[in-house]
């Protein structure tokens, strides 16, 4: 990747490049000296010379943020998730099949039909639903809403501010280059970086949109009945954003794109480890949950009827049983009815 890094030469073009620089309007905050600070913090830090010296500084600066700013609050979410998963869910799961003949009694004493019983069990569900979330703090639009709260007034800030300083007339980002942005004031002419940024949002916006594992221990008709309605908005929201999102970084100078490419393959890295570690426990726990069954089956079978793996391989025929009662296993040659004769 370092080999893809090059500084572009002073003189390249700088007319072509300064009629593509987009202005930024001045609004309520004054950006300017964050833009300066991002100058006088790129000509401070120890880059190498061969290195392209602002790009490696939005690069290091991107991936330092969103550990120090956003990651926390990642982690924090997916353990309320996992919370929510091994605590909640059980509880609910439980409640869902004491209400089931609870529902069914009462429809039934009203003479009621099967839709009024599905209306009465999806509002006792998401009744008891908001009873678990608010007793053990795990309510999953605090988990969506808290990230998110913390990545967009961060990620807008280092956007306007990148933005800032590539609008300045004697910008030093027109001096430099990055892969196909000629300047990292300009805009990227050949478009290659911005439809790269809106490819790396929708596949990280189908990554958010996976449906929830269906290896928890709540059914996933249940899950279904209550995600369904929240679903539906979330994924109107995601897929708007993946498709504006080319638009936008089209219009965007270049260090702005790099910013926002950084960010996204950092998003997707995060995405996929976790991912990755929740795929590993869900089959952990299914693989658990299917050694507990064959436990509990072979712990109902009696003692007398229990064959060792090397018995397992004779054949029956070298018992048979007495009377009516085929658990109680005779030896050959051992027939009782010759005993009771002699008698």
């Amino acid at each position: 990747m370092l080999l893809l890094l090059r500084r572009a030469s002073p003189t390249a073009r700088p007319g072509r490049l300064l009629h593509r620089r987009p202005t930024l309007r001045r609004g309520f905050f004054d950006f300017q000296p964050l833009a300066d600070g991002f100058i006088t913090l790129a000509n401070t830090l120890p880059i190498p010379p061969d290195w392209p010296q602002y790009t490696t500084t939005i690069i290091v600066g991107t991936v330092a943020a969103r550990t120090v700013f956003t990651l926390p609050f990642v982690l924090w979410s997916r353990r309320k998730a996992r919370k929510l998963e091994e605590v909640v869910h059980p509880e609910l799961s439980e409640a869902a099949l004491a209400l089931r003949e609870q529902v069914r009694q009462d429809v039934h004493d009203k003479k009621g039909t099967y839709e009024d019983y599905k209306q009465e069990m999806s509002k006792q569900l998401m009744a008891k639903r908001k009873e678990l979330l608010a007793k053990h703090g795990t309510s999953p639009l605090a988990m969506r809403l808290v990230p998110l709260a913390v990545h967009i007034p961060l990620f807008l800030m280092i956007s306007v501010t990148l933005r800032q300083a590539a609008a300045s007339p004697v910008s030093p980002l027109a001096r430099e280059s990055f892969l196909t942005i000629e300047s990292l004031a300009s805009t990227d002419t050949s478009g290659v970086l911005p439809i790269a940024f809106g490819l790396l949002t929708m596949v990280n916006v189908e990554m958010i949109r996976q449906p929830p594992s269906p290896a928890g221990p709540l059914p996933p008709t249940l899950l279904k009945l209550l995600w369904s309605r929240r679903r539906a908005i979330l994924d109107f929201v995601l897929r708007f954003t993946g498709i504006i999102a080319i638009p936008m970084a089209l219009n965007m100078p270049g260090a702005v794109v790099i910013y926002w490419i950084t960010s996204g393959l950092y998003t997707f890295t995060e995405r996929l480890t976790f991912t990755t570690l929740d795929q590993r426990r869900a089959r952990a726990v299914k693989a658990k949950q299917e050694s507990a069954k064959q436990t509990s089956a072979s712990l109902a079978i009696p003692p007398s009827l229990r064959r060792s793996p090397v018995d397992a391989r004779k054949p029956i025929a070298a018992t048979k049983t007495m009377g009516s009662y085929p658990h109680v296993l005779v030896p050959r040659g051992k027939n009782p009815s010759e005993g009771s004769a002699r008698g």
